[in-house]
């Protein structure tokens, strides 16, 4: 499929990235998926990939078990921002 979808969210200034969980979750659709993250920090943008390998959306229903989930990948924002940025 060649449809593009993107989500994005805007932090208020002075946030901690060191205190931010960011989670990608295969709501709809068919899996497995993967797709990439760009984080613009400090005039500066990154970008980090994941991948979901669940075989279709779950709509979300378990994100209070998220972590054990294949439905759900965490974003390791530090890793992301630690990496070289794109110019």
């Amino acid at each position: 499929n060649s449809r593009t979808d993107f989500e994005g969210v805007k932090l208020h200034p002075g946030a901690r990235l060191d205190q931010i969980e960011a989670w990608v979750n295969l709501f709809k659709g068919r899996g497995p998926i993967s797709g990439r993250v760009a984080i613009h920090f400090e005039n500066r943008t990154f970008i980090g990939s994941f991948q979901i390998p669940a075989a279709s959306g779950n709509g979300g229903v378990d994100a209070a078990a998220r972590q054990n989930s294949p439905h759900w990948t965490r974003l390791d924002l530090g890793r992301i921002i630690s990496q070289t940025p794109n110019q």
